[in-house]
């Protein structure tokens, strides 16, 4: 068994991402979950592309403090970042351009060893439309309020179906849509997957 496994959880909002983190460090020894970082909206920078920067560093940093001798969790990292960055622009003509910014500065974090890519991605996917009824305590929320757009949406899902960060990270890949499935069912499924792919 490899030490120091790293486990990245991507894929849509609503698709169970942080819920089942939480469960899978509740009941399963061994398991390292990194804590999602929460940036004060009036700590970060005005200009929209030093933001995303901004995640996207938190992410690299996340990936090299993994835990030695257990398997690390994280969830929402630079894919997500890619991710949002992508929808975004593809609804927001203003932000044309942002995606390849942080793309580029993706590939050169990776090149210079300061993003560390994971052992196994596990991409959690459910369609736009389950994503929103899923969070719908947020829809009244403005800083959420982008989450609530088809075409965002349909953006984000496309990024992640087409797999457009595959140029970026070529290693194994586990897709799994959580549509019809509890969060148990998902948790006892990844633990035993990622412990199979982890010898």
């Amino acid at each position: 068994m490899k030490k120091n496994y790293y486990v990245l959880i991507e894929g849509m909002p609503g698709a169970g991402k942080t819920s089942v983190i939480s469960l899978i460090k509740s009941i399963e020894d061994g398991f390292h979950v990194q804590d999602e970082t929460y940036f004060d909206e009036a700590t970060l920078p005005e200009n929209y592309v030093e933001t995303e920067v901004k995640y996207l560093e938190d992410s690299a940093s996340k990936s090299k403090t993994i835990s030695a001798n257990q398997i690390n969790l994280s969830d929402r990292g630079f894919i997500s970042v890619l991710a949002y960055c992508y929808a975004l622009e593809s609804v927001d003509s203003s932000k044309k351009g942002l995606y390849e910014i942080l793309y580029n500065r993706c590939r050169d974090m990776i090149t210079e060893g300061t993003l560390i890519l994971p052992d196994i991605l596990i991409v959690l996917m459910i369609d736009a439309q389950i994503s929103k009824r899923r969070r719908d305590n947020y829809k009244h929320n403005e800083e959420y309020k982008m989450w609530f757009k088809d075409d965002f949406l349909n953006a984000f899902y496309k990024f992640y179906n087409e797999k457009k960060f595959l140029s970026l990270y070529n290693g194994p890949i586990l897709t799994l849509d959580t549509t019809e499935k509890e969060i148990t069912q998902v948790a006892e499924f990844l633990i035993k997957q990622i412990n199979e792919s982890n010898i």
